[in-house]
């Protein structure tokens, strides 16, 4: 029996994932538009975004996390706390590295657009 000030869990879990929701949003474009200044070519910009998906779907999202705070170090950015704050927990890991994908591919998209100087294809 719960008392009174008790929150459910999926209510917990909810409010984490929107917060993770959150952080990846603000600090996704930040991320990717600085791998694209240092590395001044948009193939390999997506090779790291395609490093990041590989590890993410065998499953090593730790892996991909720490990837991407190394590619923090390398673009010379500051790794936002909020992120570095995710890393000791697997589950908030796990989520995170999805939906960082997940706001990456929109980017990929506008990447190439500008690349092309065309509109994306869905417009």
């Amino acid at each position: 029996m719960m008392n009174e000030k008790q929150v459910p869990i999926e209510d917990l879990r909810a409010a984490v994932q929107e917060i993770l929701y959150t952080v990846s949003g603000a600090y996704c474009s930040e991320f990717w538009d600085g791998m694209r200044e240092v590395s001044d070519d948009l193939d390999n910009v997506k090779a790291i975004k395609e490093a990041i998906e590989l590890l993410h779907v065998s499953g090593h999202d730790k892996e991909a996390f720490k990837l991407i705070l190394a590619q923090y170090d390398l673009i010379a950015l500051e790794i936002p706390e909020a992120i570095r704050e995710i890393e000791p927990y697997e589950e908030a890991t796990s989520i995170f590295i999805a939906e960082f994908i997940k706001d990456s591919i929109d980017l990929m998209y506008d990447y190439e657009a500008e690349e092309e100087e065309t509109a994306p294809a869905w417009n």
